[in-house]
């Protein structure tokens, strides 16, 4: 099987060329190959040599026949990674939520305390890889829960398995535990 490049260069296809259209009559091949004619010339310059070079595009008549792009991939969420904050106050936390997808894709994201029926929802506006929401104004010692729904270009969805995260409670330094702890110990021997 053969394909033309621009001045009808003859390219060996192999089952393993990815075939794609998106303009009627024109087919694109993603591979590495060999042009024909080529094996000898440049011998002395492997750099120049067609085995290392790319190929961006073949046209001739066709259909859309396979994805170069792993646009037929399934859709998947990965790399989920949560950081969890509490302001100086200590009166409220806060959390960092990120996520990674396999292709272009907009996210929502449902999250709400483990213990209650309301739930909160927040959408992304544009398509990207990388993904994250910053949840603020969260109740200390809490766990919530969230789950995360990505769609790509082509309306395909998934949904993520449902994560959990602790907020933690008001941080206490060491120096109020020691002061703390040699009151209730020698608070006795300091009164008047």
């Amino acid at each position: 099987n053969y394909g033309f490049i621009g001045e009808k260069i003859p390219v060996e296809i192999s089952e393993d060329s990815f075939l794609f259209s998106d303009e009627p009559g024109k087919i694109k091949v993603a591979q590495v190959g060999k042009v024909k004619g080529e094996e000898t010339d440049n011998a002395g310059d492997s750099i120049a040599a067609s085995e290392n070079f790319r190929m961006k595009e073949i046209s001739f008549g066709g259909v859309l026949l396979a994805s170069a792009d792993g646009e037929n991939l399934p859709l998947e969420i990965s790399d989920m990674k949560t950081k969890t904050f509490i302001n100086k106050d200590g009166t409220e936390a806060q959390s960092l939520i990120t996520w990674r997808t396999n292709k272009l894709a907009v996210s929502e994201m449902t999250y709400g305390r483990i213990d209650s029926q309301i739930k909160k929802t927040m959408q992304e506006e544009y398509f990207g890889f990388n993904h994250g929401v910053a949840l603020a104004k969260l109740d200390l010692g809490a766990t919530y829960t969230f789950e995360v729904k990505a769609r790509d270009k082509w309306d395909r969805m998934i949904l993520s398995d449902k994560f959990s995260v602790y907020t933690g409670s008001k941080v206490i330094s060491v120096f109020d535990l020691i002061i703390k702890a040699i009151n209730e110990t020698f608070g006795w021997a300091m009164k008047e």
